[in-house]
């Protein structure tokens, strides 16, 4: 691990996890303590927030697959070039890019030089493959054209999210009844572990502070 990331980690991101570990806590705590003091309060609350709200209705438009053709097959010599050409553009320009220059050349560059560099330099190299991916395309295209269209047919392939997350629009409520037996004990065990954790958590964010 390199000094900047090394101080990146310290600064920003074991903070960031302390804080939010205690912000946690002290809802834990406060929800222990709902159920001790408040028990029929609490649990009404925890009915208004169980309401589940499907996506699977909403989100059926955009499980149809909806098919255009082959555009790209028709002229398969002229397309290959083209794909071919602008994919080793696009990727020789991408290779030499430097990333962390161009992070400090960014308005406020150098208070958050670390984190751009990182974000500039994924993209970077996300485009360079996508750009090689699509050189590969265009050779297919140019040297075997009767390969593409099975190749097309395979990428085109549609997974339904609908099916495969068919089980997500169940709610499973074992733990919940178990707190409605038995709220007071869940109480108290909440609050007590939750008090740890805080603790614990407090500790972590002022020893970086």
């Amino acid at each position: 691990m390199t000094p900047a990331q090394s101080l990146f980690w310290s600064k920003v991101v074991l903070p960031s996890l302390a804080l939010f570990g205690l912000a946690g806590s002290l809802l834990g705590i406060a929800v222990g303590l709902g159920l001790l003091l408040r028990t029929a309060a609490t649990l009404r609350f925890f009915g208004t927030m169980n309401r589940w709200v499907s996506t699977r209705r909403t989100l059926k438009p955009l499980e149809i697959p909806r098919s255009i053709g082959s555009p790209t097959a028709r002229k398969p010599r002229w397309n290959g070039l083209v794909l071919v050409v602008a994919g080793a553009y696009v990727s020789v320009v991408l290779w030499q890019l430097d990333g962390g220059k161009l992070a400090f050349a960014m308005p406020h560059g150098t208070r958050y030089a670390m984190m751009t560099g990182i974000v500039f330099s994924a993209l970077r190299w996300f485009m360079v493959v996508g750009g090689l991916a699509v050189v590969a395309v265009g050779v297919m295209l140019l040297f075997f054209p009767g390969a593409y269209p099975a190749f097309e047919a395979r990428a085109n392939r549609w997974y339904s999210t609908r099916q495969a997350l068919s089980g997500g629009d169940s709610m499973h409520m074992t733990l919940d009844r178990w707190v409605e037996r038995f709220p007071r004990a869940a109480g108290l065990l909440i609050a007590c572990l939750s008090l740890v954790s805080a603790v614990a958590f407090g500790f972590l964010g002022l020893g970086r502070l």
